[in-house]
Formats: structure tokens, sequence, C-alpha cells
């Protein structure tokens, strides 16, 4: 195998790629605000880390059914108003090759 710039002679399409990573990459949501986590906090939470996933729409808005904490906290009613909280944000869309697009996103809160 060779290196180096090729010849030019080549009938290949290419990839018509962007000088940020090529049209195939996804650029990914970006939250419209601060996400501050609702009060009442458990006691046993304090300082824990949880992972966040969400759905989030070509239109920029989460699926309330897919935000998925993990870990969840050891109080039941919170993560269920964690969630609520979660599922009201607004997304700049995520996008690929120019065009929104709906996609997992993950972001991490400490609690």
């Amino acid at each position: 195998t060779t290196s180096g710039p090729g010849t030019g002679s080549g009938d290949g399409l290419g990839g018509g790629g962007t000088g940020d990573g090529g049209v195939a990459e996804i650029i990914p949501p970006k939250p419209r605000g601060i996400f501050i986590p609702p009060p009442g906090r458990p006691a046993s939470a304090r300082g824990q880390e949880i992972t966040v996933w969400v759905f989030v729409s070509a239109a920029g808005r989460v699926d309330r059914n897919s935000v998925r904490l993990e870990p969840p906290t050891s109080d039941p009613r919170y993560n269920q108003r964690l969630i609520e909280s979660v599922s009201e944000w607004v997304f700049d869309p995520a996008r690929q090759g120019g065009e929104p697009v709906s996609v997992w996103y993950p972001f991490q809160i400490i609690l």
C-alpha cells in the first residue's frame, strides 16, 4: 500500500466532504438553555453524576418517553420530576449534510 496524494485520474465520485468532517458527519443538537435539576434533590443523590439520554427530534423537541437516567437516583419520585423537567427542553436540532435530523443525545449532570 502506498500513501500520498492521488493522481487525479480516478473515476470515483468521492465523498463530497466538507472541511469539518464530511457530509456524513452528524453535528449534535445544542440545548437552547441551561439545565437546572428540579428542587428537592434527595440527600442520597448529592454529588451523584447521572448521564441523561434523550431522543431529540429533527424539530429540536425531546420525546418524553425517550428520557433515560443512567443511573437513576434512589428516589423514584425525584427521577420522575427529573424526567419531566428534561422532557421540556428545546434544542437546536442535530444536523447531517445541513439538514435537521433526529438523534439520541447524552448529557451529564451532577446533582
